[in-house]
């Protein structure tokens, strides 16, 4: 679980949290659970990739809240699914968005 706030740093220019603000919570919250999941410090997880989708807008000085699920860890990769949402409002989802990271060893 994690959250980002709503403000000028993650505003496009419609008044609104850009897609970018969301793809980062979620791209995050996949990383830190990925990194609870292996043998650090010998292993590490970093972002393949990110498949978003916006299903309602989060307006400036709103709290968006994550929850990522791990869908898949394997030895060299891990899926996460991550569900993003107004603070206390669980019900009225905003975002969704599939993240793959890989596991690499430094």
């Amino acid at each position: 679980i994690g959250e980002i706030d709503s403000s000028d740093a993650t505003a496009q220019p419609y008044g609104m949290m850009h897609g970018a603000g969301f793809a980062a919570l979620a791209e995050t919250l996949a990383s830190v659970g990925g990194l609870a999941q292996v043998d650090f410090p010998t292993e590490h997880v970093v972002g393949q990739s990110v498949a978003l989708n916006l299903m309602k807008p989060a307006p400036l000085g709103s709290t968006v809240v994550g929850h990522g699920v791990c869908e898949h860890s394997g030895r060299t990769t891990q899926v996460w699914n991550v569900r993003m949402h107004p603070l206390g409002e669980p019900d009225r989802l905003l975002a969704v968005a599939r993240v793959a990271v890989a596991v690499v060893r430094p």
